[in-house]
């Protein structure tokens, strides 16, 4: 009687035992330890071309293989920089020179002028005008002009005559390098008044001042003197440069 007691109590024991384990169980096929699965994991998993993108939203042209790149939008210009900095001054350059011997340097121009207006001489041999200058350096040479209207007329009529206009200097006529002189001549009787310039160079004059006077007189003993009148009707005049010499 005892004995089926206890092998009675056993039996139940085992059901009890049983019921236990199988509450505590996974269900078959699955298992407890599994874990849940990754979004991201599972988006590569389904789509073999990104397998090795880390974003599958910023793909590049290596992790499309086996499909057409369609080109975005082009996206908007920048704004332009700032100026730059300016940069430094450069060096002072070397200074020039004048590429002339010492002596032939730029001398400031000595000019002198007289002038008169329709004096009007009739004379056929003596001076005509006179105007005088201060020569300031041994070196240079003299210039002088005459400009005026002259008129040489012939006695008797249908004859020739010759008259001579010349500078003298403090009295003579200079010859370095040749006489200062013009001259009309006048074949029959015509009486034409006529602008004429005389213009020349003297070298050779010391410094100080010099007396230029201007002269009419003959041409030479072959020609007669005519009848001869200077600065009609208009104004004459002398010009007197210093030049430095060649």
């Amino acid at each position: 009687m005892a004995s089926s007691v206890h092998v009675g109590l056993c039996i139940a024991l085992l059901f009890l035992l049983n019921g236990y384990c199988a509450l505590g169980r996974a269900p078959r096929g699955r298992s407890r330890s599994t874990r849940e699965e990754n979004p991201r994991t599972r988006i590569i998993e389904r789509q073999p071309h990104l397998e090795n993108a880390t974003d599958a939203g910023h793909i590049g042209p290596d992790k499309c293989k086996g499909f057409t790149i369609v080109q975005g939008a082009a996206g908007t210009p920048g704004v332009p920089g700032y100026p730059g900095i300016p940069g430094q001054p450069g060096e002072r350059g070397a200074p020039g020179r004048c590429d002339c011997n010492e002596e032939n340097v730029y001398r400031r121009r000595q000019v002198r002028q007289c002038v008169w207006n329709n004096f009007n001489l009739q004379i056929s041999a003596g001076e005509v005008q006179s105007c005088s200058f201060e020569k300031h350096e041994m070196s240079t040479s003299v210039k002088v002009e005459w400009h005026g209207v002259t008129r040489v007329r012939c006695f008797p009529a249908n004859s020739s005559c010759c008259a001579r206009w010349y500078f003298t200097f403090d009295g003579a006529e200079c010859f370095n390098p040749q006489p200062i002189d013009g001259l009309v001549y006048v074949d029959h009787n015509y009486t034409v008044h006529r602008s004429m310039s005389v213009v020349g160079i003297c070298r050779g004059l010391s410094t100080g001042v010099h007396d230029l006077a201007y002269w009419v007189g003959d041409c030479s003993d072959s020609y007669a003197r005519g009848e001869v009148k200077t600065g009609w009707n208009s104004a004459s005049r002398i010009i007197i440069e210093e030049l430095i010499s060649s």
